[in-house]
């Protein structure tokens, strides 16, 4: 679905919370990082309000949402927040919620999603640094070695359990068929 409601403050806001943390990691850390699957939902969800596409959005909206439990629990076992994580976790999720609130979630929206996160986690592991661990595509997160026999076991799990959430996302959340 194209042409939906979008103000074009809120694809405006979506854009500068995105730029301004891209640019803190670009300054700070290898360029890899921007393949986040945050970082890639949030220059999506951009992306999608000024074009109107609510698949788009309700996608990047997904990631985000997972994403950012990932970003607490990171912080929760002692990582460190960058001055502008809460730009792209907490605002710019803020404003895609209320755009899908306008448009629902579309079909083929959690399919969207979880190929995205295959691939940019793909994507992320060709483009390395493996001391990153961006999108987890190294290895499993500290204290989780005694629930997965290894680091495959672990991302099968983590796309499995995110596909059924996005797609319970958007059955829960999906649009209401025209009936005619």
């Amino acid at each position: 679905m194209t042409g939906a409601p979008f103000p074009t403050a809120w694809a405006w806001l979506a854009l500068a919370c995105y730029a301004l943390h891209a640019a803190e990691l670009v300054l700070r850390f290898p360029l890899a990082n921007l393949l986040w699957s945050c970082n890639v939902a949030a220059a999506g969800v951009a992306v999608a309000l000024f074009t109107g596409d609510a698949r788009l959005n309700a996608a990047g909206c997904m990631l985000l949402a997972a994403g950012s439990v990932y970003w607490l629990l990171d912080l929760a076992g002692g990582g460190e927040l960058l001055r502008t994580a809460p730009l792209t976790h907490v605002v710019e999720l803020a404003v895609s919620c209320r755009a899908v609130a306008l448009t629902r979630v579309p079909s083929g929206s959690a399919h969207l999603a979880t190929a995205t996160l295959i691939a940019v986690t793909a994507l992320a592991r060709l483009a390395g640094p493996a001391s990153e661990n961006v999108n987890l595509a190294f290895r499993i997160p500290r204290g989780y070695e005694r629930w997965f026999p290894g680091h495959a076991a672990y991302l099968i799990a983590n796309f499995a359990l995110l596909a059924l959430c996005f797609h319970c996302c958007e059955r829960a959340c999906g649009q209401t068929p025209d009936v005619h």
